[in-house]
């Protein structure tokens, strides 16, 4: 990873999850507008570059990301029924959920753990976007040692 740059995995998750937005025919597996906008903000054209050579659509890997994010959030639903208060996304990369919350998720703290320069990239995205980010979210950079640096 180059120092003030975002892991390759955190741009690739968000390009095929911003494909399966603006490309896949309802109804989409996760409903998520704001990748699109967000990568568009913080890498311009990086979605029309995943268009380029096969089709991610038809790349099982593509689903993969959003069938795993949509596995993890619907988990997170049932778990907040059940009383949980926090959510921690490891390695949150370019993660959009403290952005678009479903309502259950507002009484939630989230923590979004990741590298400082993923964290730095992200933060630029968001404000290039005019994407402000929600009074529950909490930012704990990791540190060489790969430990959380836990916000109070």
């Amino acid at each position: 990873m180059q120092q003030g740059t975002p892991s390759a995995s955190a741009i690739g998750t968000a390009a095929a999850c911003a494909v399966h937005q603006l490309y896949d025919d309802p109804p989409k597996v996760l409903d998520d507008p704001v990748t699109p906008v967000l990568l568009e903000a913080a890498e311009p054209g990086a979605i029309e570059r995943a268009m380029q050579g096969p089709s991610p659509r038809d790349q099982p890997l593509t689903r993969t990301h959003v069938v795993r994010q949509r596995f993890a959030e619907d988990e997170l639903a049932a778990t907040v029924r059940r009383g949980i208060a926090q959510y921690v996304l490891l390695g949150a990369g370019a993660d959009t959920f403290a952005y678009r919350q479903p309502p259950y998720a507002t009484d939630l703290t989230v923590f979004e753990v990741d590298h400082p320069a993923s964290q730095a990239w992200k933060r630029r995205a968001l404000d290039a976007a005019g994407i402000t980010p929600r009074p529950n979210l909490r930012w704990a950079p990791s540190t060489s040692s790969g430990r959380a640096s836990w916000p109070a």
